[in-house]
């Protein structure tokens, strides 16, 4: 047959490998520490993932994998062996998310050692990987503590560092304190980790911090400094205002930083953070020098106005910059705005993002952007005011902003969603991590046509899996949508365990037991190419590599696999339509007719090439 012939070519061309990985859909949760979180001694939310936004080829000389398949995570455990004592992990996925490779340590907590674990960041590039924690390690009888960056300029093989980067807040007398509650953020870009950070100035009565810039790389296998640390707010005196969220953004050279403090305070309004404004400020030279800042909000700063403004977000794609902000300047209730530039920063517009009804509550934003499309999640109470029912919902811009004012809203949840922790745009593939009621579960939410619908996927219910929290994710190159969270099985928030888990787009349906075949849905990006579902008795503990960028289905060929592909290949194929699915309705359950469990996973072929495969599922 034609197909079969397809099919064979293209695997001889593609010269097939094989390796031993598991894998399934849906995928199952794995846990990744050893034993239980030590969040009553750190605090929560020191659990991260990351994956490159970059494509490289696997290099089996250096032991890369294919980045499009690697996941990297960090974790906080307690180490049984040397007396339940906190440990920062790493561990590395190199089948996007479906397994991990045994974890490392990256430090261990030290005999009086404060280590703030939400402060603590996992971002990645290329073969780069970036962790920027804080802790009083540099004297722990100050609890001042220092921000340290730790780095792997090898996927995650080798680690140098800690090195130290605040340092102002070290010595005898040091220039600046830093508490527990001082916040950090990171990003990276042409090899550089970008870091914003808090610091109050010594004798200063807190609040009255002041923003910090400071940036590192790797040279000759080693942490640098690239910027020693700056202040960046200082269009005002040390420690005269209180700066909160600062955030910051990177693509190639241009680098944003914004923030929000409370200089317009009056007579009025004298308690800080009473009234804020959003600033930013934009390097074009990685860093090195900083544009003049711009302020976003327009509170009078000689009169109270009757609204705040909360933590702004900035993300970049160059030219553009994005600068996020949530506020009542409606006077009535929180929306999400934007001003954004297409010039590098140099002039903004402001637009109104959320389609929130009047007098709705807002809250929550998250975004990400990929050259002129930027995606924007926030949830609100519209169907059930009072926070009672909050809903996540989706706006997307196309042309780098500027169609916001037009743009259509889409509704992803009906379930209660209590946090939103994640949006991945990759291409047209969009992810979003949910953490929702009852019971406070843990959802995904998936689209392949650049968020204009969605489907939603249950990762935890209440039971068994108890109190979820902090659900943060990433998303491959290859679509791997992938959340890392923590969750107590019923057994209190002293018994919390780390969990990962996900999806691949492409998925598999099972609609067999209705006598409807298999359905691939999510495949969008392959309308038009042929979709052929291959079959294994076997298993998937023996995958097929099509080739060197991470190209995989995990599904052991055997001799079902290859009766599959010879004989009933009319059963299995089919044309990816314009919505982005295919189905196969005259396949049976292959479990029921064979007495014994079948796999399945579907690939698509164009021009005798495979372009894409999900992972496997087994008939029920």
């Amino acid at each position: 047959m034609k197909l079969e012939r397809i099919l064979f070519a293209s695997i001889a061309l593609s010269g097939v490998l094989f390796a031993q990985t598991p894998g399934n859909l849906p995928r199952p949760l794995v846990q990744l520490n050893r034993s239980f979180t030590p969040v009553g001694t750190i605090d929560w939310d020191a659990w991260k993932v990351s994956s490159p936004r970059q494509r490289l080829a696997a290099d089996t000389t250096k032991g890369f994998a294919p980045t499009a398949n690697v996941v990297h995570a960090i974790f906080p455990d307690l180490d049984k062996t040397v007396g339940f004592i906190p440990t920062l992990e790493y561990r590395k996925s190199i089948d996007g998310g479906r397994t991990f490779l045994p974890a490392t340590t990256l430090f261990q907590l030290a005999a009086q050692e404060n280590w703030t674990g939400p402060q603590t960041y996992l971002v990645s590039e290329n073969q780069l990987v970036f962790v920027v924690y804080q802790t009083d390690a540099h004297d722990v009888s100050s609890d001042n503590e220092a921000v340290y960056v730790l780095a792997s300029d090898d996927q995650g093989q080798t680690w140098t560092g800690p090195l130290l980067v605040s340092t102002s807040v070290t010595g005898t007398n040091p220039k600046n304190k830093r508490g527990f509650d001082s916040e950090i953020k990171i990003a990276v870009a042409s090899g550089i980790c970008h870091i914003v950070y808090e610091a109050t100035p010594t004798g200063v009565t807190s609040p009255g911090e002041d923003l910090y810039y400071a940036a590192v790389g790797i040279t000759g296998g080693k942490l640098a400094i690239v910027h020693a640390e700056r202040r960046i707010n200082t269009a005002t005196a040390a420690g005269a205002f209180d700066v909160d969220g600062p955030t910051v953004d990177a693509d190639r050279n241009l680098v944003a930083i914004a923030w929000s403090d409370d200089r317009a305070k009056t007579a009025a309004t004298t308690s800080p953070n009473t009234v804020n404004n959003h600033f930013s400020v934009v390097s074009v030279n990685s860093g090195a020098t900083f544009s003049k800042e711009t302020k976003h909000t327009k509170i009078d700063d000689n009169a109270p106005t009757g609204w705040d403004t909360r933590r702004p977000k900035v993300r970049v794609a160059v030219p553009n910059v994005y600068v996020f902000q949530e506020d009542s300047r409606n006077g009535t209730d929180d929306n999400c705005y934007l001003s954004f530039s297409n010039d590098l920063g140099v002039s903004y517009k402001d637009v109104e993002v959320n389609k929130t009804p009047a007098g709705i509550d807002m809250d929550e934003m998250w975004m990400d952007v990929e050259q002129r499309r930027v995606v924007v999640a926030y949830r609100d109470d519209r169907n059930g005011t009072g926070n009672v029912t909050n809903n996540c919902f989706v706006v997307v811009s196309n042309t780098a902003g500027n169609d916001f004012a037009t743009a259509q809203e889409v509704q992803v949840t009906s379930i209660d969603t209590n946090n939103i922790y994640g949006v991945e745009l990759r291409g047209n593939s969009v992810g979003i991590s949910m953490e929702t009621e009852p019971g406070e579960s843990f959802w995904l939410a998936a689209s392949d046509d650049g968020g204009k619908t969605f489907e939603q996927f249950v990762g935890t219910t209440k039971a068994p899996h108890g109190d979820v929290d902090s659900p943060f994710m990433t998303m491959t190159m290859d679509s791997d949508i992938v959340a890392i969270w923590i969750h107590d099985d019923g057994n209190g928030n002293s018994k919390n365990n780390v969990w990962t888990s996900g999806i691949k787009l492409p998925y598999l349906v099972d609609n067999t037991a209705t006598n409807k075949g298999l359905a691939l849905d999510k495949a969008l990006d392959h309308a038009g190419e042929v979709a052929f579902v291959m079959i294994s008795q076997t298993g998937t503990q023996t995958p097929i590599t099509f080739d060197n960028m991470g190209l995989t289905v995990y599904l052991t060929p055997d001799a079902l696999w290859q009766v599959g592909a010879s004989s009933f290949a009319f059963l299995f194929a089919a044309v990816v339509d314009a919505q982005g699915n295919a189905t196969f309705p005259a396949v049976p359950n292959l479990k029921t007719i064979i007495g014994r469990d079948v796999w399945a996973a579907a690939v698509t072929i164009s021009g005798g090439k495979f372009t894409n495969g999900t992972d496997a599922i087994r008939f029920q």
